[in-house]
């Protein structure tokens, strides 16, 4: 029995493009953190929910090892010391805001993923199981600091290369020609 679980928290948020492109001053790009730090902290009040007990069909149990994870629509590229230091802090005031232990960020670490990414990490997760994957990813100094496209690519890589295209028929639907062949846009 797996004795991990993991809180995924969805937004349909972009990075702006402001934030990538202003190469001038970083206050952008800090906004866009302390929004981010916002949806960090939003999973953690559902822990916090689900460590009370609010959530009947996912009783609390003692030991588990608690992994959240905040995905959106697209890669946000925070990675790196400098950018990762400056959320873990902006989590860890948004955590102290809303009443709860600040420790919680070190002791469930958090993960970001964009919504492609994620389809991978569960792919992964799949025949690795939560604890061995996230544990691997959060709880690594380093590997905390790296999106989770390349810690896959290089943690887990026969996974990550065995991976599959999730709903195919409906991308057939959306786009009703091979996207690899040139001929077939030019009929």
């Amino acid at each position: 029995m797996e004795r991990a679980c993991s809180f995924v928290e969805c937004k349909t948020k972009r990075l702006r493009l402001e934030a990538k492109s202003d190469i001038r001053t970083e206050s952008a790009f800090e906004r866009e953190l302390e929004k981010l730090a916002e949806f960090i902290s939003q999973v953690y009040r559902t822990i916090a929910d689900y460590k009370a007990g609010v959530y009947p069909n996912c009783a609390h149990q003692n030991g588990k090892e608690v992994f959240p994870i905040v995905v959106t629509l697209e890669e946000w590229h925070v990675f790196g010391p400098k950018s990762h230091a400056s959320l873990e802090e902006r989590v860890r005031r948004r955590l102290l805001e809303d009443k709860l232990p600040a420790e919680w960020a070190g002791e469930m670490p958090y993960s970001i993923c964009s919504v492609n990414e994620f389809e991978h990490v569960i792919q992964v997760i799949e025949g690795r199981g939560i604890a061995e994957v996230m544990r691997r990813k959060a709880g690594h100094s380093e590997f905390r600091q790296w999106e989770m496209h390349g810690f896959l690519r290089q943690e887990f890589r026969e996974e990550f290369n065995g991976r599959r295209e999730l709903f195919p028929e409906v991308l057939d639907e959306l786009v009703p020609f091979d996207l690899r062949d040139d001929s077939a846009r030019s009929t």
